[in-house]
């Protein structure tokens, strides 16, 4: 058994993402150090000129190559963690509504877990990219 471990390991089926938060916190004893090391020391919070930067460099590619490739963001629409409104506002303010294509998928912050999330990721970056 790890060191890091209170107890076997088990899968947590289902993809119920509070599940496996709580399963993290439970049985992981450097869970909580590790996240909360992230968010002091980790590229999460304060990186509006880091992301204003890459949507500059994003609307320049678009522009000298002039192709309507777009960036596409798309978020949980329950996502309690980062808000889909967040995300919209921000980059509303930094690439413009015209320069990107914003879409929403049943599910929360680990919507990429359910099946047909994925498969609408997928449909909606073939249209948006024709790929």
């Amino acid at each position: 058994m790890c060191r890091c471990s209170r107890g076997p390991h088990r899968s947590v089926g289902g993809g119920d993402v509070a599940k496996m938060v709580r399963w993290q916190y439970e049985n992981n004893q450097g869970h909580a150090r590790s996240f909360a090391s992230t968010l002091v020391n980790g590229p999460v919070m304060g990186q509006e000129s880091v992301w204003r930067e890459a949507c500059e460099v994003l609307k320049e590619g678009q522009r000298v190559r002039e192709v309507e490739e777009r960036l596409v963001a798309i978020c949980g629409e329950e996502d309690w963690v980062v808000k889909k409104e967040w995300v919209k506002e921000d980059l509303d303010g930094m690439m413009g509504q015209a320069e990107y294509v914003f879409r929403t998928v049943k599910g929360g912050h680990g919507f990429l877990i359910d099946e047909s999330a994925c498969e609408r990721v997928v449909e909606t970056l073939v249209e948006e990219w024709k790929i």
